[in-house]
């Protein structure tokens, strides 16, 4: 039987930013990556698709954010009708419309 051919690390593969040769995935001159630009999008667009679906999924397990937001929306409301009255019954009281 032979001995399995030996497979180097270095590739010969230039980095397109600074064109040193590459000793693998990284430059080790400027530190620019070799994958496309669109491969590392995609893969960044999955991890954070992931990232949310599970985030989303702790996160709002329980009630309470929500219904604290509803709370803060109402009591918001509640104030902005209230001085819009206020201002309303001001104007119809003086006659200043």
């Amino acid at each position: 039987m032979s001995a399995p051919p030996a497979y180097s690390s270095v590739t010969t593969a230039a980095c397109t930013h600074c064109a040193t040769p590459l000793a693998g995935r990284f430059c080790h001159v400027c530190g620019q990556d070799s994958l496309p630009a669109e491969t590392a999008m995609v893969s960044t667009f999955i991890v954070a698709v992931t990232w949310l679906a599970f985030a989303s999924r702790r996160l709002f397990a329980e009630r309470w954010p929500i219904a604290i937001a509803k709370g803060m929306a109402i009591v918001l409301t509640g104030f902005i009708i209230d001085q819009a009255m206020f201002v309303t019954a001001v104007f119809v009281t003086f006659n200043l419309a």
